[in-house]
């Protein structure tokens, strides 16, 4: 595999992510209209007013075959999040049982929302009630839609669009591209400063965790300010994202699915590699079973990686690189190539290959169970005989 870094465009979207931010400072030149001007954050020190700045996570960049069709990329998806509005004096018990009632009717238009304890949905609002607090894992554009729909126009439930990575083949050389997983869960207690606004993302096997450091991009950065009522004042960004660099792979992304295709129709178990003998590259790199890519986006469960790691087949093992096999006949022309070259043989040398060798204790028999006589080596590679060669092996 080569990789070349570039620069890619960022998605269009970032410019519409309406996204939270974090911190602590004056905000006198940002103040709201005269009339609410004691209400607005200021040198006074009102305790619910901020000016908070956050990291946006970068979107990785993208793996690509040799003629730049995309193997690994992103989009946009969406998480459903719970807003707490600023209360007045609001006690553990009121935010808690206002919080659970969202959130069981969230459950019951999206039944695998997460489920939050006392303490968490409690912890947030104290510490952190300006940011969203996520209950769903990646919506794509359709499912948010429907989500959308049936939620309307509320401002306790809320759809927030991130970046997920996105495997548009699927388990197309599932093996060599990876997949991604969470860099780290989003920090609880109070906000600090660069805290990201979602989970950013990190490479855990295959060419993701290679080129990790080249796919990750460049962090931006967003500051919003709310006044003492949790009104937003100001949202900007201060600095915008940059995109990682692209992995650009010596796979020829029609070769790779023809020959997954002829393993799945040919076998349970297997592997295939095709490689360009004259510059060693790489053109196709398969191995059979292997999985679906797009059930690591967004985190697999512990269930589902589980029956995985545990099939009897072996999915998530590539074959094709992590397996050790005897090279069996593919190892006679390094037989026949050291022999020329020490001066053992010649192009014309006869030798004769009876149909069988005895050794101690192991016997080498010709794949045809026959003598193939006085033969030279063009003859003997042919007929990938293997007493011809072993005799050679052995005088060479």
């Amino acid at each position: 595999m080569s990789a070349a870094r570039t620069n890619i465009a960022l998605l269009p979207s970032l410019c519409r992510l309406a996204l939270l931010c974090t911190g602590l400072a004056s905000a006198q030149e940002n103040a709201a209209p005269a009339e609410s001007a004691t209400n607005d954050a200021s040198i006074k020190g009102l305790k619910n007013a901020r000016v908070i700045s956050l990291a946006i996570p970068a979107p990785r960049g993208q793996i690509l075959d040799r003629e730049g069709e995309p193997l690994a990329q992103n989009r946009v998806s969406y998480q459903v999040a719970l807003q707490f509005p600023q209360f007045e004096e609001a006690t553990q018990d009121y935010v808690v049982d206002w919080a659970k009632k969202r959130i069981s009717e969230l459950k019951i238009l999206l039944p695998k929302s997460s489920d939050k304890t006392d303490a968490e949905l409690w912890a947030h609002y104290k510490d952190r009630r300006w940011l969203p607090l996520y209950l769903s894992g990646f919506l794509t554009s359709t499912a948010a839609a429907e989500i959308s729909q049936k939620i309307g126009k509320r401002d306790d439930l809320i759809l927030v669009p991130v970046y997920s990575r996105y495997y548009p083949e699927g388990s197309l050389a599932s093996h060599i591209i990876g997949y991604t997983g969470s860099a780290g869960k989003l920090p609880t207690g109070p906000i600090n400063f660069n805290d990201p606004l979602w989970e950013p993302t990190e490479g855990k096997s295959g060419l993701e965790l290679l080129y990790d450091k080249q796919l990750a991009g460049t962090p931006g950065m967003k500051r919003i300010l709310y006044n003492n009522d949790g009104v937003k004042l100001l949202e900007e960004t201060i600095r915008r994202p940059i995109a990682g660099g692209n992995v650009v792979t010596t796979l020829n992304k029609r070769w790779q699915t023809r020959a997954e295709k002829v393993l799945k129709e040919g076998c349970q178990r297997g592997a295939m590699v095709v490689l360009d003998v004259t510059t060693g590259e790489v053109l196709v790199m398969a191995s059979r079973p292997s999985f679906d890519l797009m059930e690591f986006v967004g985190g697999i469960s512990n269930t589902r990686f589980k029956e995985l790691n545990e099939d009897p087949a072996a999915p998530l093992f590539a074959r094709a690189f992590a397996a050790q096999y005897p090279p069996a006949s593919t190892f006679k022309a390094v037989v026949g190539a050291a022999a020329m070259q020490a001066g053992t043989i010649g192009e014309n040398t006869a030798i004769y290959a009876p149909a069988f060798l005895q050794f101690p204790g192991h016997k080498v028999r010709n794949a045809s169970g026959r003598e193939e006589g006085s033969i030279a080596i063009k003859y003997a590679m042919a007929r990938s005989c293997n007493t011809w060669f072993a005799q050679v092996g052995i005088n060479t």
